[in-house]
């Protein structure tokens, strides 16, 4: 969990540097377009930018980089050494980049939030054998 929290600080720290020049092209967008028209172009505001695009992925994929890396550990018994012992399941290994990246912003960085809420898909390119194109 810790290295998600650092990377969600890094994320969160990326997105305050590129807001104001994010504001002032969106006012700029509406200002030159009109408001009505910027929505239908760009319907989930500036979160469609190609910046916030790509500061998502980087850190959606270095969570699930550091998830892969957690998965990749050898248990530490062989599953037929643990036959017959009580075992209430192990505590979630992997972290959900979503969770991390906007769910959570509204609590951690609420002057993030209404940009993270027009993420509305997951800007990650993924092929079907789930691999990062």
């Amino acid at each position: 969990m810790t290295e998600a929290k650092e990377i969600r600080d890094q994320y969160v720290n990326e997105l305050r540097n590129i807001l104001p020049w994010l504001q002032d092209w969106w006012d700029g967008v509406q200002t030159e377009l009109s408001p009505e028209i910027a929505w239908r172009r760009w319907p989930t505001g500036p979160a469609g930018h190609p910046r916030v695009l790509a500061v998502f992925r980087k850190y959606y994929l270095q969570i699930e980089a550091s998830n892969n890396s957690v998965e990749e550990t050898p248990p530490a018994q062989k599953q037929s050494e643990q036959w017959g012992t009580d075992d209430h399941g192990e505590d979630q290994l992997s972290e959900r980049p979503l969770d991390w990246l906007i769910f959570d912003i509204a609590a951690i960085a609420p002057d993030l939030k209404d940009l993270v809420d027009g993420l509305c898909f997951i800007p990650v390119g993924i092929d079907d054998e789930e691999e990062v194109v």
